[in-house]
């Protein structure tokens, strides 16, 4: 799965993030990998894998209920831990 699967919402949060730092989604990699519920439960959870292209630096997040992982992306890239120049 890739950045278009996510929820609208927080494609949004993602683009907004990008954008307050005059960066732009293409130089963003993002792999979504979903894990399969115990049976019985719906709730869809996974990791996001979002890589910068240019330094090639990746980060991995949590993703479903429960987690805040478009906060966390926008944390790791004020602390510039994607090595934006």
């Amino acid at each position: 799965m890739n950045f278009s699967n996510l929820p609208q919402d927080e494609q949004e949060d993602i683009n907004s993030s990008l954008k307050d730092r005059d960066l732009n989604l293409s130089e963003f990699e993002f792999d979504i990998r979903e894990n399969s519920p115990p049976p019985g439960i719906s709730a869809i959870a996974g990791e996001i894998t979002v890589k910068h292209k240019r330094p090639g630096v990746s980060r991995i997040y949590k993703y479903g209920f429960g987690t805040a992982w478009t906060a966390e992306f926008e944390r790791d890239l004020a602390a510039n831990l994607f090595r934006i120049t």
